[in-house]
């Protein structure tokens, strides 16, 4: 796939409308919160569509669980897709699955273990964490020489971005309903009662959140999403 080409207008244009296009992002974070997933998608779309890397892993979120959007793996793929070639780990490690699976992509294990060996190499805290035990796994029960190719082609990858980054700095990536349930039973793990891991971000989740958080003198403002950096914060027992 290839980067898009921009005119230094269009950079200029893009910067301009940097701001607005921040609160799309915003606004669409606070929508999958509140669960309106369909609102989400609306915000998200034109963001993805135009190059911004984050809203097209949200959107590709939205459509391997059908939130708000139809279900639909192979498009999915695709916005992974897009957001992997940015540097995005974690599209990286979902587009992998994907591969692995051949759910809404070619099922190959040499391209899953590529990008899962991306996402190690460049994902940052858990996240790293998880693709570099994924990938050792799978390389196991790969040939010798299609492990080798993927990680010589791993070793090579470098971000393209489609054009100048439009979204906050402040604005992380949301968790996926796993990623939720995951981060509840690592507080049970600690003794905060965050209810049941249930995949829902409710209220009761991000008082265990502030308090764990707290207990540690770390602040977390009210409000805030439940983003990527939390499953550091919260690190596994």
């Amino acid at each position: 796939m290839r980067a898009l080409l921009f005119s230094a207008a269009a950079l200029l244009a893009a910067a301009l409308a940097a701001p607005a296009s921040a609160d799309l992002l915003g606004d669409g974070a606070a929508a999958y919160e509140a669960g309106d997933y369909a609102e989400a998608a609306r915000a998200w779309r034109p963001l993805a569509e135009g190059g911004d890397r984050m809203a097209q892993f949200n959107l590709g979120l939205l459509h391997e669980t059908g939130r708000g959007v139809a279900e639909d793996p192979a498009e999915a793929a695709a916005w992974y897709e897009r957001a992997a070639l940015q540097g995005v780990s974690r599209a990286q490690f979902n587009l992998a699955l994907l591969h692995q699976t051949g759910r809404g992509a070619e099922k190959d294990g040499t391209e899953a273990l590529y990008w899962l060996e991306v996402a190690a190499r460049h994902g940052e805290g858990a996240d790293g964490e998880q693709a570099a035990d994924a990938a050792a796994r799978l390389a196991e029960i790969l040939p010798a020489e299609q492990v080798d190719d993927a990680r010589a082609r791993a070793a090579a990858f470098e971000p393209r971005l489609e054009g100048a980054p439009v979204h906050a700095a402040a604005t992380t990536l949301i968790l996926s309903q796993g990623q939720v349930a995951e981060l509840q039973r690592r507080l049970a793990a600690y003794g905060y009662d965050s209810g049941p891991a249930d995949g829902v971000p409710g209220e009761q989740t991000r008082n265990a959140v502030r308090l764990y958080l707290a207990d540690r003198g770390v602040e977390w403002p009210a409000g805030e999403n439940l983003s990527q950096r939390l499953l550091d914060l919260v690190p596994a027992p």
